[in-house]
């Protein structure tokens, strides 16, 4: 059966003209686009690890308006003369036929090519601080949230009992008493953030430097990390956020445990930091506890922090619901403190640095 014979040249103007335009759509919206977001990232109004913000790369981008509206043409001509030419040369039953075949076609090469997300593995994430309420004011608790969020295996461990965080409004004496409630206290905040239980090595609290080499805290991590072995370890940076020994001692022993141990080999190890530029936001603080810490706070250069890890308004609403469970260690107007800090150094993105091999 035949069919009326295309004009293979009109019809191959007629799909670049279509392919064109539909081009000419995609080099606005991506060189336009790449403006906005790089003008918001240079404003501050934006985070984002995949542009520095306005660059000579945003001016190129406009090339995109000539590139891609040139290269949609080009493949719509040669598309409308292989069509013209395979619809005059078959029958009309056996044109259509192809079509259908080779629509069939693209979409199992689509579908094929889809990941299958039942085979990607669960993560074990594990964040690693001195005391309880150490992840709250370091923006980690909410990061801890989101991996939960998204299906991997996350844990808080933490390396002292605490029982020496003595606070005059809790009316807690130092000793086991003080160390069973802030236990319950770090279980509580595990729950808010939805991870696991948490994982308490039970050192003495200002203990961890015992026996001149740190011994006894390098034993009970190596022993949990072997346990464990998570594919991210997150703890402190070298600074220990305000500088307290204890902050620092455990990052420096996992750290060493890390570049040291085969069984550690596949662990991307992280470190805290709080980027120089977010000081300028400091929030006012009103307790003389927090104008403390958080005015004693080490600050890191920006360009150090290299993973950048976005969060979502539900992962920082639970990051300050389980800042509010350590209430043996913070008043009222500290926890109003605390929360205000969250806000203002960690409202959407909480930044690390990597231990670059």
């Amino acid at each position: 059966m035949k069919h009326k014979q295309l004009n293979i040249w009109l019809f191959a103007q007629l799909l670049a003209l279509i392919f064109g335009l539909i081009g000419l759509l995609c080099g606005v919206l991506y060189s336009f686009g790449g403006l906005l977001i790089d003008t918001l990232v240079s404003l501050g109004w934006i985070s984002s690890s995949e542009t520095p913000g306005l660059s000579m790369g945003t001016i190129l981008a406009f090339g995109a308006l000539i590139g891609m509206p040139v290269l949609f043409a080009t493949v719509g001509y040669v598309l409308g003369i292989l069509l013209a030419f395979f619809f005059n040369l078959l029958p009309k039953t056996a044109f259509q036929a192809t079509i259908l075949l080779t629509f069939g076609m693209l979409v199992a090469c689509q579908e094929s090519s889809k990941p299958d997300t039942s085979e990607i593995q669960p993560k074990t994430i594990m964040a690693l601080f001195s005391h309880p309420d150490d992840e709250a004011v370091t923006g980690v608790s909410s990061l801890l949230s989101k991996y939960a969020r998204e299906g991997h295996t996350v844990y808080l461990a933490i390396a002292t009992n605490g029982d020496l965080g003595v606070n005059e409004h809790a009316g807690i004496p130092a000793g086991d008493s003080l160390a069973t409630k802030r236990a319950a206290e770090a279980a509580c905040t595990c729950q808010a953030l939805q991870i696991k239980p948490p994982v308490l090595l039970g050192l003495g609290d200002g203990t961890l430097a015992k026996d001149f080499t740190a011994a006894p805290l390098r034993q009970k991590l190596d022993s949990m990390l072997q346990l464990y072995q998570p594919d991210v370890l997150i703890t402190w940076g070298p600074d220990g956020g305000y500088g307290h020994m204890d902050h620092r001692l455990v990052h420096n022993v996992a750290h060493e445990l890390v570049q040291a141990k085969d069984y550690l080999s596949h662990t991307q190890l992280w470190f805290a930091g709080i980027p120089a530029d977010r000081f300028a936001k400091m929030p006012e603080l009103k307790s003389p506890g927090t104008k403390w810490m958080y005015g004693a706070w080490k600050p890191v250069r920006n360009e150090l922090l290299d993973v950048r890890a976005s969060i979502d308004s539900i992962d920082l609403e639970r990051g300050i619901a389980a800042m509010r469970c350590h209430w043996s260690q913070f008043t009222a107007a500290e926890m109003d403190d605390n929360e205000s800090w969250m806000r203002a150094m960690s409202p959407d993105t909480v930044f690390l640095r990597s231990l670059q091999p």
